[in-house]
């Protein structure tokens, strides 16, 4: 059954996750640094140094799957999950596809990871991995 999906890179490496679970992509344009932000703007309590406005809040930026850095840091997904709404940076969304349904990763694969991969699937000759939100930290 196909399933609607966002695509994005980080890096070198392709990522797709489902659709239901983004919130917005945001432009670098509302990104400040720590030190930048505006007055009325409360960081207490996390040590973020960079920021998005969006909504009518400045939210922190996280990093989606640690030890895989987006590099060029073009946008921001602010994805929801467990009923709150984080936000991080990608390298470059590729698009909103209807594909196929992810093939299960294969065991040997699974067992050589801690990444939350649920599967992956093919698009447009790029392997490219199912994140499982359920299992961010």
């Amino acid at each position: 059954m196909p399933e609607r999906v966002l695509l994005f890179r980080i890096g070198d490496s392709f990522f797709s996750l489902p659709f239901s679970n983004v919130e917005e992509i945001v432009s670098t344009e509302r990104v400040a640094r720590r030190e930048a932000l505006p007055d009325n703007a409360n960081p207490v309590g996390d040590n973020s140094e960079e920021w998005v406005f969006t909504r009518e809040e400045w939210m922190p930026i996280g990093q989606l799957l640690a030890g895989i850095n987006a590099s060029s840091r073009n946008q921001v997904l602010m994805l929801r999950r467990q009923g709150r709404t984080d936000a991080y940076f990608v390298d470059q969304v590729l698009g909103i596809e209807t594909l196929p349904k992810s093939r299960p990763l294969p065991e040997p694969a699974r067992r050589c990871t801690d990444y939350p991969f649920s599967g992956l699937r093919i698009w447009k000759e790029h392997i490219v991995l199912e994140l499982d939100l359920s299992r961010l930290i």
